[in-house]
């Protein structure tokens, strides 16, 4: 068999020798294990096609391999060897409970991040990603991913303070007060719907934040637009705070700015 895209060699070596002997002379099954050595994965027919194994050689070597231990399958398109496998969970693993107790409160890593550090085509990517969700000790969304086991939670302390704020935003006017709540705490608040972020120093309890959305979407049914200086003058804000709160709105696509104006979108 010919390798198109040979590494170099150093002649003479007794090992090269035996690779390469194994690799002209070697069963199927043996020129598939010497491609998967290194430990990486790789696409399915890039490892045959590397193995020179024909598609009717293939799913009995492919069998035989993993009954006998020395190959894993990843989703439909990817293939490890069980070594290279044990091996890359752990570093899945490991990288994972680090990011975890480094940001306790966030729902999990970057799918992207995680990726790159592992050094993998979006392809692979996503048959390991496949294979390790079923077995079910790892999770992911569609942006993230985590330990199966792990629940962000804030520290008792944290949620004090937590807790401090939303019963200020309860008894407040609709100007909430300032807070000085680390920006990890707010932002998993937010992910678990117990604030509303509605600008980066504006937040809101999800019950205001829904009341002040009805009389916009009241007041424009009736009137056919609302003003800044409509909202500003309704619910005792400043106009920095109407404005803040409108621009939500836009960006949820409930309004739509017209000149000086709010129009409804749906």
């Amino acid at each position: 068999m010919i390798d198109p895209h040979p590494p170099r060699h150093r002649r003479f070596r007794s090992e090269v020798i035996a690779a390469l002997t194994l690799r002209s002379q070697g069963s199927p099954a043996e020129r598939l294990r010497q491609t998967m050595a290194d430990g990486r994965p790789r696409l399915r027919t890039e490892s045959l096609a590397a193995a020179g194994i024909t598609d009717t050689e293939a799913e009995a070597v492919l069998a035989a391999l993993v009954t006998e231990g020395h190959l894993v399958v990843l989703g439909d398109d990817a293939l490890i060897s069980s070594a290279g496998w044990a091996s890359l969970r752990a570093t899945l693993h490991d990288l994972l409970a680090s990011y975890h107790q480094r940001f306790p409160l966030r729902r999990g890593m970057s799918r992207e991040e995680v990726r790159q550090r592992l050094q993998l085509t979006p392809k692979l990517w996503q048959s390991v990603l496949v294979a390790t969700m079923a077995e079910s000790w790892l999770s992911a969304d569609e942006t993230t991913v985590r330990l199966t086991d792990f629940t962000p939670q804030p520290t008792a302390d944290q949620q004090r303070a937590l807790n401090r704020y939303m019963s200020a935003l309860t008894h407040m006017p609709p100007a909430p007060p300032p807070t000085e709540l680390d920006s990890e705490l707010l932002a998993w608040a937010c992910d678990n719907s117990l604030l509303v972020k509605i600008a980066s120093d504006l937040y809101l309890l999800p019950a205001t934040c829904t009341a002040m959305t009805m009389w916009v979407r009241t007041t424009i049914e009736t009137q056919g637009e609302v003003t800044v200086a409509a909202f500003r003058d309704h619910f005792g804000v400043s106009r920095q705070y109407a404005v803040a709160f409108l621009e939500y709105l836009d960006e949820q696509r409930i309004t739509r700015r017209v000149g000086d104006t709010r129009i409804l979108v749906r």
